[in-house]
């Protein structure tokens, strides 16, 4: 594959997004386009599922990669690779997403939920290792899709992702890159800290995104001008209460990103604060996930 990304390709750091490379992309005139389709995206993803009742939306998407991550990186022939208990309590502990005794509960809901299946090799009567459910996969591939849709407005990295993505070793090739650089600390709100107490609440991201959304029928994206937030109904759409919306928008106040006025305060207007954090958050997604897309492509390209 060609290094057709200048953006990408001029990375002094192996491609991982940088001030420049996200100022870069940001400037990009299909950029707003980029956004809002990313967020509708993952909005009309989310799953409402027993394990949003033990993580929030930081680990509850770490905990997705976490599992295909394993199961993609197994080992033939040692004894304890793939998608076990063990492994996961150790990844957990190593990305601080959960305890080690959490780690059980999780994978029971998870199992019960249909993502994983009780591993043909596990013997002896004790579940110790897993497999994920092509629901499971399938669930994944829809949500890049909607990314690597996004990201080929922008990039033709993207288009050649969206393609690739019905292959198996690309998935494989695609997961490996994504989790060697979690494990290195790579984090997409790096580039936006004043963004993390979304990604620390159930349903935040959502919020967020929902918010990024709004300027759907604006001139901008996200918007300029005032706007309505459904507070209850966005509470009932992603299953919490009208009071955790309402604390998220206090805290976005209190952060300087938004104002709201109104009766009960559901008026909100974006600060500038708001506009370049989302602004810096989807510019450092798009370019993390190109990079890693990139790396997938080449792998799978020379076999």
């Amino acid at each position: 594959m060609k290094p057709d990304d200048p953006i990408l390709a001029n990375n002094p750091f192996q491609g991982l997004p940088t001030p420049d490379s996200v100022a870069a992309l940001a400037a990009h005139p299909h950029f707003p386009d980029a956004m809002l389709a990313s967020a509708n995206g993952l909005i009309a993803q989310y799953q409402r599922n027993y394990v949003n009742w033990f993580l929030d939306d930081r680990a509850r998407l770490l905990i997705g990669y976490l599992t295909l991550y394993l199961h993609f990186t197994a080992e033939p022939g040692e004894a304890e690779t793939g998608l076990t208990v063990k492994r996961m309590k150790a990844m957990c502990v190593e990305l601080g997403i959960c305890s080690p005794s959490r780690v059980v509960a999780i994978l029971a809901f998870m199992r019960f939920a249909g993502y994983i299946t009780p591993s043909p090799n596990d013997k002896g009567g004790r579940l110790r290792s897993f497999v994920p459910t092509s629901r499971m996969l399938e669930l994944h591939r829809e949500r890049w899709a909607s990314q690597f849709s996004a990201i080929g407005l922008m990039l033709p990295v993207g288009r050649e992702a969206l393609s690739a993505l019905s292959r198996d070793e690309f998935v494989a090739a695609f997961l490996k890159a994504l989790g060697r650089y979690f494990r290195a600390g790579f984090r997409f709100l790096h580039s936006a800290p004043e963004l993390e107490f979304f990604s620390s609440r159930t349903a935040g991201m959502m919020i967020f995104c929902s918010m990024v959304s709004a300027g759907a029928e604006e001139d901008t994206v996200p918007p300029m001008r005032p706007y309505r937030f459904d507070v209850p109904g966005l509470g009932r759409k992603f299953g919490v209460s009208r009071h955790h919306v309402q604390k998220m928008l206090r805290d976005a106040e209190a952060a300087g990103l938004i104002v709201r006025a109104g009766e009960r305060g559901e008026d909100i207007t974006h600060q500038e604060s708001f506009t370049q954090a989302a602004q810096r958050f989807y510019a450092s997604l798009f370019l993390f996930f190109a990079h890693c897309a990139r790396l997938a492509l080449a792998e799978i390209g020379s076999k």
